[in-house]
Parts: C-alpha cells; sequence; structure tokens
C-alpha cells in the first residue's frame, strides 16, 4: 500500500570506510594509483612487501594537500590492507583504485583492490531508513512530505528508480535539499548534487515560513506536474533557491512566487510542455524564472512576474509581467500584453502587441516575419535591429494609438 512518509532527519552520522588491499607479486618499480573527482595520487611500491607498500600509499596519502583527499583519513591495518575513513562521519566519498607498471603499462602480477567495509549513513542522506517516519525508505507510489525540519538533504540523492506519487515541500522545511556546485572544501563537487527522483506531482512552498535556500530536483525521464507556491531566500548568491531538471516532453510547471531556474548551469538540459508564472500580491516582483538555452519549451503563458528565457518559444502569451529573451531564443507565435525586452538574435514568426515590445538593449540584427501593433502598444526599436518582413500592421487603430520609436529616415509603406 502506498504511504505517506515524513522526513525526520535525525539519524545517527557514520563515517564511512573503505579497505584498500595490496597484493600478488609486487616489483619495486610498480605504480598504485588512487583517484577522487578526476584527481590522482600516484605511489611508486619502493618494496616487494605488501605491508610495506600499503604503509607508503597511508603516508603518502595523509600528506596529500589534494581536497578531495583531506576529508578522508588513511591508516595501514595488517599485511597489505589500509582502511579509508571519512573524516566527517555521514559524508560520503568515492575514490577508485589501479595498479599498472612503470611508465603505466597494464599489471602484471600484483593487485590493488578496494572494498566497502562500512557504508556511509546519517541524518543528511536520504538513503538513510532511520531519516524517515516508520523507518522504511520511499518508494514509488508513496507521497514524500518535507516540513517542520532543519534537516539538510546532502546525500543518498540517486533515486531515479523510485517515483513518487507526490513530493511536498513546505514552507516550514528550513533545510537545503542537494549540494552546491562548488564545494566548501574549494572543489567542483563530484557528488550527485540533485535529488533524482520521479514525482507525478510536486508541490513546493505551501503553508507560512521562510522555506528553503536550495532545493535542487532532477524529475529524470517521469512527467511531472510542479506547482511552486512560495520558496525561500536563495542560500547562494546568483543561483535560484529553486533549480529543476526533468526531461519528459509533457511536464508542467506552475510558478506563483519564488526565484526558479530550469537546466540554469552550462551544459543542463530539460523539456517542459507548459509554463505557467503568475503571482501571490506583486505582479511583477513575487515570481523570478531563468531558462537556459538547454531547454526545451512549447508554450508559455504569463499573468505575471519575470521571466528570463534563452530557449526557444513556440506559443507566448503574456497577459502582464516581463520576459527578457536572450541568445538566440527563437520565437513561434507571441502575444504580449505585457513587456518583451528582446535581446535575442532569434526570429519572430508572428508577434502581435497589446503592451511592450522593447529591443532597444541589443543592436543585434534579427527578424520579424509578422508584426501587428494594437491601440495603446509601444514598439521600441529606435536603432533599427529588427527586420520586419512583411512589414508592421496597425490594427483597428491609426499611428497616434500606438508609440512607435523606430529610426530615422525610414521608408513607410501604405497599402
Amino acid at each position: 500500500m502506498p504511504s505517506t512518509i515524513t522526513w525526520k532527519g535525525d539519524a545517527p552520522a557514520i563515517a564511512q570506510v573503505d579497505t584498500l588491499t595490496v597484493g600478488g607479486t609486487i616489483e619495486t618499480t610498480d605504480n598504485f594509483t588512487m583517484t577522487i573527482n578526476g584527481k590522482a595520487v600516484n605511489v611508486v611500491a619502493g618494496s616487494t612487501v605488501a605491508a610495506t607498500v600499503a604503509a607508503t600509499i597511508a603516508t603518502t596519502w595523509n600528506a596529500c594537500t589534494i581536497p578531495e583527499f583531506k576529508e578522508i583519513t588513511a591508516a595501514a591495518t595488517t599485511g597489505g590492507a589500509l582502511t579509508l575513513t571519512a573524516d566527517v562521519p555521514g559524508k560520503p566519498f568515492t575514490v577508485t583504485v589501479a595498479t599498472t607498471e612503470t611508465g603505466g603499462g597494464a599489471a602484471d602480477s600484483q593487485t590493488f583492490s578496494k572494498a566497502s567495509t562500512i557504508a556511509s549513513s546519517g541524518p543528511n542522506d536520504w538513503s538513510t531508513a532511520a531519516n524517515w517516519s516508520g523507518g522504511v525508505l520511499p518508494a514509488s507510489g508513496d507521497t514524500v512530505v518535507l516540513e517542520n525540519s532543519k534537516s539538510d538533504i546532502l546525500y543518498g540523492l540517486d533515486q531515479h528508480a523510485v517515483t513518487l506519487a507526490s513530493l511536498i515541500v513546505s514552507q516550514t522545511f528550513l533545510a537545503t535539499v542537494g549540494l552546491p556546485r562548488t564545494n566548501s572544501g574549494g572543489y567542483v563537487e563530484y557528488r550527485p548534487q540533485y535529488l533524482q527522483i520521479g514525482a507525478t506531482l510536486c508541490t513546493i512552498g505551501n503553508g507560512s515560513g521562510q522555506g528553503s535556500g536550495r532545493i535542487k530536483l532532477d524529475f529524470y525521464s517521469i512527467q511531472t506536474a510542479c506547482t511552486i507556491l512560495n520558496a525561500g531566500s536563495a542560500a547562494e548568491t546568483g543561483v535560484p533557491s529553486i533549480l529543476l531538471k526533468g526531461t519528459h516532453a509533457s511536464n508542467v510547471l506552475n510558478l506563483i512566487k519564488g526565484i526558479v531556474g530550469i537546466a540554469f548551469f552550462a551544459g543542463e538540459t530539460a523539456t517542459l510542455a507548459t509554463v505557467n508564472v503568475g503571482y501571490f500580491s506583486n505582479i511583477n516582483g513575487d515570481s523570478n524564472l531563468a531558462m537556459s538555452s538547454g531547454v526545451t519549451l512549447t508554450t508559455i503563458k504569463q499573468s505575471g512576474g519575470s521571466i528570463f528565457a534563452a530557449s526557444n518559444i513556440t506559443t507566448l502569451t503574456q497577459y502582464a509581467g516581463l520576459l527578457t529573451l536572450q541568445g538566440s531564443a527563437t520565437i513561434g507565435t507571441a502575444t504580449l500584453e505585457g513587456t518583451l525586452y528582446d535581446q535575442s538574435t532569434g526570429t519572430f514568426t508572428t508577434l502581435t502587441v497589446l503592451g511592450k515590445y522593447d529591443r532597444r538593449q541589443s543592436m543585434a540584427a534579427k527578424t520579424c516575419t509578422n508584426v501587428t501593433l494594437y491601440k495603446g502598444s509601444e514598439w521600441h526599436d529606435p536603432f533599427h535591429t529588427v527586420t520586419c518582413t512583411n512589414g508592421i500592421i496597425l490594427s483597428e487603430c491609426v499611428p497616434e494609438d500606438v508609440t512607435l520609436d523606430i529610426a530615422p529616415n525610414l521608408t513607410v509603406t501604405l497599402n
């Protein structure tokens, strides 16, 4: 039976321990290499005795100044074994090992292996059962509730095999979900940064409270309808407090209030069928959405808030609010009653303006095939960067009814 499971985040912290073992027939020139996050530490055996080599590896490890290695303490044990123990209990690490001949050739008779002796677990680990009400991990079909907690969810984030019926993040959840791109140790984070989980429904920001400053969710290929009612102040300067990804073609985002990024960082991708952006009480200030060029997007409906988009848009219907188009983003059909700041070099097919179209921020050339202005609308292109293939049509109005901020010395054709 599907259950409703609540995050507690109070499991005891247990340090990860891995055991490395040197074995086989060792030559003094054999190489033993440990790698974390693409950074390697290499030790030349210097001895044919496994225990001596293990001790040398441990000493070299502990003297290493690479940040990822400094988070772990090595200790030679018996024979050719040594242990690697996380300095911070509950903070996992991933190390790989290899051994080669001099010059990097394939190993002959020596061996170098790794075994997981004690798994990392703790109060910040999604995959630790003791962190959940009932002591059971969330499973497909369950509803997960994050509320009334200051315990961050940082590890055990790869849950992509699970599809929740609903994920609910209340404003009383004051902790964070996911890891920042840059670790406090001074390196680019190599552990999963997003909670990778399917959810048919996702609701963020219900109720009262300060909310979370970092929620990073990757819904993978599961169709998701995500509604964001509110959010906390961003935990990182310049980074939205809510970051989302997901690849299903029918994904829907409803944003009422909060700062949100979709595929925000370089190289990330996401797909959305529909984006609805509104507001709670401040029509222009409540909601802020940023979408990179990695977003595949069909429809935007906007009744408030600010949108920054570098992604192509098939259909834009804007009743109010601000939209800034960047990069090479294109628009198929757009109806503007709010404001569009156009910094893009991409083409527009059909643009209907009842509000304001503003091209003053860009000097790059672009093309709009069909442009129609209605009474009260504004057209700002004083540097004549826009080529209107079929001219500008004034519908149900005369030139005095609109603002035509255009370059001088242009030829106006009357049909």
